[in-house]
């Protein structure tokens, strides 16, 4: 979602990513003052550790852990399984594109999505589809 910031702002007050996120963003990019970056208060659960995933879904299931009412913004499968299964409410990329459609924010989902798709967002088909089909989009 780095091409597409001012949907997120415009569906959540604040933003909070933990430290690994932050390096792993791309390179020179100037977060706006309403993502904050946070430093996680507690160690990382042994579960998280062991689960080998990356250490930018690591932290931020962990951050999430950490900060009751929170909502993860997570597209990677494994990690949201952990996370979900951890008690972490989850919301991924496609559901963000359906809010913003559904908030008046973008007027078709196709568009902003074929943009991600190309910038590297990884969407199966079938997902793809669907997430047409749930905004009332036919397939162009």
């Amino acid at each position: 979602m780095v091409g597409k910031l001012d949907l997120l702002r415009g569906l959540y007050e604040k933003i909070t990513i933990p430290t690994a996120v932050f390096t792993e963003i791309r390179p020179g990019l100037q977060l706006p003052d309403w993502i904050a970056v946070a430093k996680l208060a507690q160690p990382i659960p042994t579960l998280l550790c062991e689960a080998e995933l990356g250490v930018g879904e690591t932290e931020a299931i962990a951050l999430a852990m950490q900060t009751p009412g929170s909502v993860l913004l997570l597209d990677d499968r494994r990690a949201r399984k952990l996370a979900m299964r951890l008690g972490v409410a989850v919301s991924g990329t496609l559901s963000v594109l359906l809010r913003a459609k559904e908030q008046g924010l973008i007027g078709e989902v196709q568009p902003t999505l074929d943009l991600l798709v190309r910038e590297g967002l990884r969407v199966s088909q079938k997902q793809f589809d669907s997430t047409l089909f749930t905004a009332g989009e036919s397939r162009r």
